[in-house]
């Protein structure tokens, strides 16, 4: 599904802006061995083997930081991924008085964290994220990893003015900075 900024909403500037969209169509990475639906007992996307393996391809999990949940869907069809999500997360709970323990999130919580995501894209103007993956991205030719692209779109919206927070207006200037950086890319 793909969604033109800014129709519906009147604002002229989004309205210039190209479309924005999940590739809820698209397959996962291909070229993924069949262990990628294999569950994976951990917090971090390192433990899991398609991530591993996308590596290779180029590819760096997406972050996951609330500011950036956004970047997926401005990023450009080419330099992007997804494997299905296929681990298991886990939280500390305390009891007064005992240890911390870990345990799994629930339903619920896994639950949550996509309304609280598809809550943030939606005060950003964007559309909801289809649920259960893992983003998978490039960074721009010319930049050595993901981090030093994020780096780069922070210094350009600090430059700008911006506050570096998820508002429409960061994701705008994203947007626009992501097209300068793949320039290139064809």
């Amino acid at each position: 599904m793909s969604v033109l900024w800014g129709r519906a909403r009147g604002d002229a500037r989004l309205r210039r802006m190209t479309s924005v969209d999940w590739g809820v169509e698209t397959e996962s990475l291909p070229g993924i061995a069949d262990g990628r639906y294999t569950p994976a007992d951990a917090d971090d996307p390192m433990e899991m083997a398609a991530v591993r393996a996308a590596l290779e391809q180029g590819f760096e999990p997406a972050p996951e930081a609330p500011l950036w949940t956004f970047l997926p869907a401005v990023w450009p069809h080419a330099s992007r991924a997804w494997v299905p999500d296929t681990r298991v997360r886990h939280m500390q709970i305390l009891c007064t008085g005992k240890p911390a323990r870990t345990v799994p999130w629930s339903t619920a919580d896994y639950f949550e964290m996509e309304t609280d995501a598809n809550r943030l894209l939606s005060e950003c103007g964007l559309p909801s994220r289809p649920p259960g993956r893992l983003w998978l991205l490039k960074p721009p030719p010319e930049v050595p990893s993901l981090d030093a692209a994020l780096s780069r779109l922070v210094t350009s919206a600090k430059n700008a003015g911006l506050d570096i927070m998820a508002n429409r207006a960061f994701v705008q200037q994203v947007l626009s900075d992501l097209k300068g950086l793949f320039r290139s890319e064809p």
